[in-house]
């Protein structure tokens, strides 16, 4: 699927919606129900709230998660912002007994729009987090991994990022506030426009995409992970009160992420200590406001995850790189539901100055990204990114 890239705006851009055509609208059936609502329930939406289980960057899902049948031969998209679900292929979406394909298909561009090149980072991190989730619904069996056939690659618009198989776990899940809604094939992913098009030139292409399997978690708790996403949360702002669990959920969310980046195959990031109550490594001297990019509501965090990767390497971002910021992501995600497990408060912070981290790094590592852990206020509001303390 193309879009054809205007060199200017045209009336008929403004004027005429461009609304993908809709044959039908109808109640999800009851095993893509079943699929579609553990989907929701690893990195949806809490029921009648606006609040992901997942963090992102950008408040959005800069990704795409794609339902497949065993040939490949009928695609939809579930859209976890709008609640539906799209096809072509209705009836071969209705009933089944094994469950279908997930495929994880990126989208840079919703994370390049706010933050730009540095969105494409944010984009494969926030499609880490969906990684881990994602695995916690594995099948859990021996059958060979999935493999996307050549002649789907063409009908699948972006890059799959991951593919697993989803079984069914129970029958007949309601979700009432969920739709299935039958249009034309080419219609399926909808709202490219021709910016995002555009912005795809720029973006780092692969000749042989591998994307990571995801069928299995392998040997962690998955029961402690699926508790841990009930009361995940963000924390807004810290105050500067110490939590005694700190040491445990840094220490659980490291372990549990090195176990799932094993099970995945992808590499293992740097990450660094920094701060804390056991203070190996401590917070850098200097204006550490200025090294959170004037979020104040970070200052008083007990102690930061940094992220890192060599420094002065080769400037080009090739398959091993992107894996390695998924890998982040993947890492992040166990920290966040180790921290929540504890009640540790903790969020993602992608606007740092490098230089004042890099201080607390080993020779040759450059810091990528953080995550900051402490008390959270509580009740307390997140900047907006517009605003004085939010994402520069």
């Amino acid at each position: 699927m193309t879009t054809n890239s205007p060199t200017r705006l045209r009336w008929t851009d403004l004027v005429q919606l461009g609304s993908p055509p809709i044959h039908g609208i109808a109640e999800l059936p009851g095993s893509l129900a079943d699929v579609v609502g553990l989907i929701e329930s690893v990195i949806g939406r809490r029921s009648h709230s606006s609040r992901r289980r997942v963090p992102s960057a950008g408040l959005g899902y800069p990704y795409e998660i794609l339902l497949a049948t065993d040939d490949f031969d009928a695609l939809a998209v579930v859209d976890l912002a709008q609640r539906n679900v799209r096809t072509a292929d209705p009836d071969r979406f209705r009933d089944t007994d094994e469950g279908y394909v997930c495929l994880l298909v990126g989208r840079p561009w919703l994370s390049m729009r706010k933050y730009g090149p540095r969105g494409y980072l944010y984009h494969l991190i926030d499609s880490g987090h969906a990684l881990f989730d994602l695995a916690l619904l594995g099948s859990q069996t021996d059958d060979p991994p999935v493999t996307i056939p050549p002649s789907a690659r063409d009908r699948i618009h972006g890059k799959v990022l991951g593919i697993g198989r989803i079984r069914l776990r129970q029958s007949a899940t309601s979700l009432p506030c969920w739709r299935l809604v039958v249009t034309d094939a080419h219609q399926m992913q909808v709202g490219r426009t021709a910016f995002e098009e555009l912005a795809l030139n720029i973006v780092p292409q692969s000749s042989t995409p591998v994307p990571v399997v995801f069928d299995t978690s392998g040997s962690l708790d998955v029961r402690a992970c699926l508790d841990a996403l009930q009361v995940r949360t963000s924390a807004s702002t810290f105050i500067r009160a110490p939590h005694p669990g700190i040491s445990t959920a840094i220490d659980d969310g490291l372990a549990w992420g090195r176990a799932m980046i094993a099970q995945l195959g992808l590499p293992e990031p740097g990450v660094t200590v920094v701060g804390g109550p056991d203070c190996a490594t401590p917070i850098p001297q200097g204006d550490l406001l200025a090294a959170l990019a004037g979020q104040y509501h970070l200052v008083d965090a007990q102690a930061f995850l940094v992220f890192s990767v060599g420094a002065g390497e080769a400037d080009h971002i090739d398959d091993g790189r992107q894996a390695l910021l998924l890998a982040i992501g993947v890492v992040g995600q166990a920290v966040y539901l180790a921290a929540a497990a504890k009640g540790v408060g903790v969020t993602g912070v992608g606007g740092i100055s490098p230089e004042f981290w890099n201080a607390a790094l080993p020779q040759g590592q450059h810091a990528l990204y953080l995550m900051a852990l402490g008390t959270a206020a509580p009740h307390a509001d997140k900047p907006d990114a517009l605003m004085q303390g939010g994402h520069p």
